[in-house]
């Protein structure tokens, strides 16, 4: 009867640890789409800034026509425009691979093109891309209250703490029953039916007179039995100790996953509260070099400054919007990174349960706040 009572949460428990490889596997496809996603978007700022490159290639041509440039300036600027040329196809490449990782990470065929949704995109998907579950990041009450509530959703959801759990109630049944089996007997039923279907004479034997009495053609019986066992050689002592030696095992195991859970979870929203300003910061850096861009192209066109002043501005404008690509999707990771910290991930839930979990944020951030002194 133990073993039976037992099969259930080691049943349970097998299911949590098959959640759990589902879930690492979810996080490789992510990272490696979010590479995918960082990649494609590198690849588009060096073919614009290869355009860029052969517009300024023209422009100094112009000048050299109009006597304003030397050859110089054409020999600087064609070879910026080969060095951007191998930076595009660099970028092609790494594309192309991250696209392979990401149909390895699918177990698709390494051939496959996607076409990936970008931010905007997921963000109906998932409700962490939403601004306003941004805005509870930045300020440093709500960024509290909300660690306070991933963190009870991590320790209630998480398979890998369920998974223990689940083993930690089948080997309490089992350590019970093996201290209970020094007291309690083994107490065994048996049960036994026999019918017969037809009875004959043999041949030339006398009839039986009418009124002799037929033997019965059912036999049955019962047989109960115990047994208690007073020695066992110190059998039943080490049964006892293995199972609590293994119970104390599993509670170990359980204190080691919830203390990687919370650091898991912890470390997730750290990362998630420096990538959010630097999303912010980092575009904004490159909108003003952009402007910067804007002057000085200008000035150049009307000789003005010198084509350092130019290079200047194009490579420090190239390499912000770079940062700024690089900041977008180091965000959306961070994101899913925490998401995976307690579990519950938005794309394997329905609107319904979505929009219930972000009830249930802002419930628990808003009375968080309420109760703050």
């Amino acid at each position: 009867v133990t073993a039976y009572r037992a099969g259930l949460p080691l049943w349970q428990s097998s299911r949590f640890d098959l959640q759990t490889r589902e879930l690492d596997v979810l996080e490789e496809v992510f990272q490696s789409y979010i590479n995918l996603l960082s990649q494609r978007a590198l690849l588009v700022i060096d073919i614009d800034n290869y355009h860029l490159i052969q517009r300024y290639l023209e422009l100094a041509r112009s000048r050299q026509r109009s006597g304003v440039a030397g050859p110089e300036e054409l020999y600087r600027w064609e070879a910026q425009l080969a060095a951007a040329r191998s930076a595009m196809l660099r970028s092609l490449a790494n594309m192309s691979i991250a696209q392979t990782q990401l149909n390895q990470a699918m177990g698709n065929d390494a051939d496959d093109l996607w076409s990936p949704a970008d931010l905007e995109e997921l963000t109906e998907a998932n409700p962490c891309l939403a601004p306003e579950f941004s805005a509870n990041i930045t300020d440093d009450r709500e960024f509290e209250a909300l660690t306070a509530f991933l963190l009870r959703q991590a320790l209630d959801e998480s398979p890998e703490l369920r998974a223990v759990d689940a083993a930690i109630t089948a080997q309490t049944m089992v350590f019970n029953q093996y201290r209970r089996r020094r007291f309690v007997p083994e107490v065994g039923v048996s049960f036994t039916y026999d019918h017969t279907f037809d009875r004959t004479r043999p041949s030339g034997s006398l009839p039986l007179p009418l009124d002799l009495p037929q033997d019965d053609d059912d036999d049955w019986s019962v047989l109960v039995g115990a047994s208690w066992s007073l020695f066992e050689g110190g059998g039943q002592a080490a049964d006892v100790r293995r199972a609590r030696a293994e119970l104390r095992r599993l509670r170990e195991l359980r204190r080691q996953a919830r203390q990687a859970v919370t650091q898991r979870l912890y470390a997730a929203l750290l990362s998630l509260a420096g990538s959010q300003p630097d999303l912010h910061l980092t575009r904004q850096a490159a909108e003003l070099a952009g402007k910067n861009l804007e002057v000085i192209q200008e000035k150049y066109a009307r000789g003005a400054v010198a084509i350092v002043d130019l290079l200047d501005a194009q490579t420090d404008t190239f390499v912000r919007e770079q940062r700024a690509a690089l900041a977008r999707y180091q965000f959306m990771l961070d994101i899913f990174r925490t998401q995976r910290a307690i579990g519950w991930l938005p794309e394997l839930r329905t609107p319904e349960q979505r929009a219930a979990w972000v009830q249930a944020l802002k419930y628990n951030v808003y009375h968080h706040q309420e109760d703050a002194p």
